[in-house]
């Protein structure tokens, strides 16, 4: 079975768009063989960004490329859908001290600037601009900020997740 990112955790963002990440997180990404071979992307739908490996992307494009057949929509439906999950991305490399790039541009698009939401969701992870959250997010992530910083702030190891 593939390894999964499980957890959250909030994160800082340097001014060069290195975005330091939690251990937990490096671990799921080296049992995926995945540190050279990850793609940041624009969320369809949320103000947020998704990091994943070859593998996830090619699961991506199975499932997308299969709707046509499973579902009615049109050609054109399935296309714009590829073009947003796989057209609006940027490669990106871990390095060795835990760290992942993040193109200007992408981060412009999504506001994130120098804290940022971690949220695991399987064969991805999503990258939310934590001050977003907090002001206007959804429920779920506003607890789930609140949480860590309250952890944070009384010095409890934040809540995180292990790999599957």
């Amino acid at each position: 079975m593939d390894e999964l990112f499980v957890g959250s955790a909030v994160s800082t963002i340097s001014a060069r768009g290195e975005l330091i990440l939690p251990e937990h997180f490096c671990i799921t990404i080296q049992a995926r063989q995945a540190r050279e071979d990850l793609f940041i992307g624009l969320h369809a739908d949320d103000p947020c960004m998704l990091v994943y490996d070859r593998r996830s992307v090619a699961d991506q494009h199975c499932a997308l490329s299969e709707l046509g057949g499973a579902q009615a929509w049109d050609s054109g439906t399935r296309d714009t859908l590829l073009r947003r999950r796989l057209g609006f991305v940027a490669p990106a490399q871990m390095d060795g001290k835990g760290r992942l790039r993040i193109a200007s541009w992408m981060r412009s698009r999504r506001g994130v600037r120098q804290r940022a939401l971690l949220v695991g969701m399987g064969r991805h992870f999503e990258v939310w601009n934590l001050d977003q959250v907090l002001e206007q997010g959804p429920g779920d992530l506003i607890v789930l900020a609140a949480l860590h910083l309250d952890l944070a702030h009384s010095g409890i190891a934040h809540h995180q997740g292990g790999s599957s």
